[in-house]
């Protein structure tokens, strides 16, 4: 998946999580293998839930405010975000493309979302 950005650029991926079954972890995990297999470093809220529940934290005992606080932290050291489909359903995914676009990160799009 070649999205025109030099190889290497951190690209950030963003879409629906609550409510979805699993958080939606196995397609932002589909959508990050892609962009890794096409040389790109990719940034996953899915990834960043995975190391929380490794510490020993529980995400559902975690305000949505400190996932997001982490989530904008990482979103700032990209050089892109990819809109995943749903992304305009998700609360979430709206405020970090709001903040990606104050970063002056190029924006991607998922066909069809």
């Amino acid at each position: 998946m070649q999205l025109g950005l030099p190889l290497a650029a951190k690209i950030y991926l963003s879409g629906p999580m609550t409510g979805i079954p699993d958080f939606n972890f196995p397609e932002f995990d589909r959508i990050a293998k892609n962009l890794r297999d096409a040389g790109y470093d990719v940034v996953s809220p899915a990834d960043l839930n995975r190391k929380r529940e490794d510490a020993g934290q529980v995400l559902s005992e975690i305000f949505y405010s400190d996932f997001m606080k982490e989530d904008i932290r990482e979103l700032s050291k990209c050089d892109a975000i990819y809109m995943m489909k749903g992304w305009r359903y998700s609360p979430g995914a709206k405020h970090e493309l709001e903040n990606a676009l104050v970063f002056a990160l190029t924006v991607f799009f998922q066909e069809g979302s």
